[in-house]
C-alpha cells in the first residue's frame, strides 16, 4: 500500500527504498506509541529489515530494535509527538 505513494520519478530506484524506509519507520514508531508492540515487531521484521541498508545510519535499525524493549517511545525519542 505504501508503494502507491512513491512518486513515479523515483519508482524502482534507491531513492524509492529510502522513501519507503522513512515511511515504514514512522509507521513503526506510531505503532509503538500506540502500544501495539506485536504489530510494531511485524512492521520491523517484514517492512524495515529488508530496507535496513537504506537507513540514514548503520546504527538506526539497531536503535529501532531497541525501542521494542522500551515501555514508550517517549523514553528514548525526545520531543516525540506521535501520530
Amino acid at each position: 500500500e505504501m508503494e502507491k505513494l512513491v512518486p513515479r520519478a523515483i519508482a524502482g530506484t534507491c531513492e524509492q527504498k529510502v522513501f519507503l524506509y522513512a515511511a515504514y519507520r514512522l509507521q513503526f514508531l506510531e505503532l509503538l506509541d500506540g502500544g501495539e508492540q506485536h504489530k510494531a515487531f511485524t512492521q520491523l521484521t517484514k517492512r524495515l529489515k529488508p530496507l535496513e541498508s537504506c537507513a540514514p545510519s548503520p546504527a538506526e535499525f539497531r536503535d529501532l530494535c531497541y525501542l521494542l524493549t522500551c515501555r514508550s517511545v517517549h523514553e528514548v525519542v525526545r520531543n516525540w509527538e506521535g501520530a
